[in-house]
Order: structure tokens, then C-alpha cells, then sequence
């Protein structure tokens, strides 16, 4: 008897070191209990280049590798749908090729189909690891298991949740099925990123809400721009410029520029509490007035993205891939 198919989707370009660890993880997963898999690669490059890499690779489940030479993600990620919709998936698996997932990710998504029958989106939780010259003045999660699970308990399992997170992600038929809703990325968020959240949001329209799965753990390093305070903030500016974006296309109309105000002005507020709770811990901990102070400056870099929107200044993060160990 067949049995549905998971298909876990990755989108990768010019970082085959990171792939390899990727696709290490995905060797090593538990298999799920009712489900076949299958994985399908898509190549984002004018010309493709892992034909040789990919041949030697054996997980135990079919690879498909599929080149797009249209570069973006968008691009990507709905080559990646057609192909898992060519493939029969019942589900799609997103997983990103900076990831590595824990030996128990898809079980944790398989527990969550049984539990919840309804869901036809689910996202997962992240858990970072951090390269040695990651600033001090960016938060951390807690670098052991424990420490992490009580993280990440601040969100129930199966509550319903605004931030469907692509690269850690379960998605039914339902929604991208050919004979279901069809749904795909928004090109016009190729190159800026978030068209993630977009998707989310307008699949939560269309009532199919994202739900939270705090088992289905994903690891990812934080190095290079993203180890650096002001990488991180150029990219939360730029989260920002996106979200007044996707609220002008979900529900255009003067109330939207009214909730930009609102959330330019609580972000500035912020700001301001941090820094005064940094200045008034800096004479007790250098350190910890050290965290308050990179809240703020988050915050700040937050309140210039609202700002960015209204100048017309949209970044394209994703037109180049920065190198990442």
C-alpha cells in the first residue's frame, strides 16, 4: 500500500560546504513512521554546478535534483513546489541549506499531524549556535537542550502563531497541491526576503493558520554578517521595510499607515527603555548593561525600517550570497 510522501524541499546557491552539512543532517533523520520520502534540491544558478556532488550522495530515500536559473528565492522556493506537486507530496518539508536538522524533526511534524488533523501549515523552532566572534552586544538563546526547551515553551505546542518560517516549515497539499489552493511565494519579495511571512499571512487570510510545532527543532550557526550587530540590524531594518509592505498588500487603506505609526513609535519607546535600564545597570554589569544597550539599538534599527518604507528604500539581501562557515 503507498503511503503518503513528505518531501523535503532545499534551496541552495553558491554554499555547496553548507549543503554537505545539510544533507549530513537529513542522512541522519529518524524516518518518519507513515510517511515516504523524498528530497528534492533545487540549484539556483545561471548554470548548475552539484551534479558531481549530488551523485555520490545516498540518504536512503530518492533525491531529485532540480536546477532554476531564475535567481531569487521566490524563484526557488516555487520551483521547489511544482516539482514536489510533479512528485505526488502530500507534504513539503522546507529546510534551508545553512540547517541542520535534529535526528527527530520530522517524527515531531509527523506527532503534530496526528495531533492536530486540521493543520495544514506548521513552523517550527530554531536553536542557534554561535560562531566565536559573535557580538556581545546581540541576544543568545540558551546554548544547552534544557535551557532551550524552556525557551521555547513560551509558545504552547499547537498554538496558532503569525510567522510561518520557510526554512523550518510543513506544508500540505491543501495548500500548494495543483488541486487545492495553488498557493505560491510572491515574486515581488525575490530578492528582500520575507516572502515567508507574506505567505503565511495570506494563507492565515484564506483561513489556514500557521501552527507552532516545539519539537520539530532546527540548528543553524550564526556567523559572519549575522554574527555582526550591525548585519543583524540591517537585516531587522530590512524585516521591517518588509512587513509595512506586506501590510499595505494584505489591507491597503489609511488605518495601515496608522498602525506603521503606532509600531514606529512603540519601537522608539523601546529604545529608550533599554537604553535607560543599560544605563542604569552599567555601575552592578558591564555585561548585562552591554545586552540592554544592543536591545536598543535593535529597537532603533526596527523604528528606521518603518522609516525606510516610507522613503522607498527596499533592500535586496538575497540578490547576492554572502559567504557563511
Amino acid at each position: 500500500m503507498t503511503r503518503p510522501l513528505i518531501c523535503i524541499c532545499i534551496c541552495t546557491r553558491e554554499r555547496p560546504a553548507l549543503l554537505a552539512r545539510a544533507l549530513a543532517s537529513l542522512a541522519a533523520l529518524e524516518r518518519p513512521e507513515h510517511h515516504d520520502l523524498a528530497l528534492v534540491i533545487v540549484e539556483n544558478e545561471p548554470e548548475p554546478k552539484l551534479g558531481e556532488m549530488l551523485a555520490g550522495f545516498d540518504p536512503g530515500f530518492p533525491v531529485h535534483h532540480v536546477h532554476e536559473p531564475r535567481l531569487g528565492l521566490v524563484m526557488a522556493r516555487n520551483r521547489a513546489l511544482d516539482e514536489a506537486d510533479r512528485l505526488g507530496a502530500t507534504w513539503v518539508a522546507g529546510f534551508d541549506d545553512d540547517e541542520e536538522a535534529l535526528p527527530d524533526w520530522l517524527r515531531a511534524y509527523e506527532a503534530a499531524m496526528r495531533a492536530r488533523p486540521d493543520a495544514r501549515l506548521m513552523t517550527g523552532p530554531y536553536w542557534y549556535r554561535y560562531s566565536e566572534d559573535y557580538s556581545r552586544f546581540l541576544p543568545r538563546q540558551p546554548e544547552d537542550r534544557a535551557g532551550f526547551d524552556r525557551h521555547v515553551t513560551t509558545l504552547s505546542d499547537g498554538a496558532e502563531q503569525r510567522g510561518f518560517m520557510g526554512g523550518n516549515s510543513l506544508m500540505h497539499k491543501d495548500i500548494f497541491g495543483s488541486d487545492g489552493m495553488g498557493m505560491r511565494f510572491d515574486p515581488h519579495f525575490n530578492f528582500s526576503g520575507s516572502e515567508d511571512t507574506e505567505f503565511g499571512l495570506r494563507a492565515e487570510k484564506a483561513g489556514q493558520p500557521t501552527l507552532w510545532v516545539r519539537g520539530a527543532i532546527i540548528r543553524e550557526t550564526k556567523s559572519g554578517d549575522r554574527a555582526r550587530f550591525r548585519g543583524t540590524a540591517s537585516r531587522l531594518a530590512g524585516f521591517q521595510v518588509n512587513s509595512c509592505r506586506i501590510r499595505r498588500k494584505l489591507a491597503p487603506g489609511p488605518a495601515t499607515h496608522f498602525i506603521n505609526f503606532l509600531r514606529l513609535f512603540r519601537h522608539v519607546m523601546l529604545a529608550l527603555s533599554y537604553g535607560l535600564k543599560g544605563i542604569l545597570l552599567f555601575p552592578l554589569s558591564s555585561e548585562a548593561a552591554r545586552g540592554e544597550f544592543g536591545l536598543a539599538g535593535l529597537r532603533l534599527a526596527r523604528a528606521w525600517g518603518v522609516i525606510s518604507y516610507y522613503i522607498g528604500a527596499v533592500g535586496s539581501p538575497y540578490r547576492t550570497i554572502a559567504p557563511r562557515a
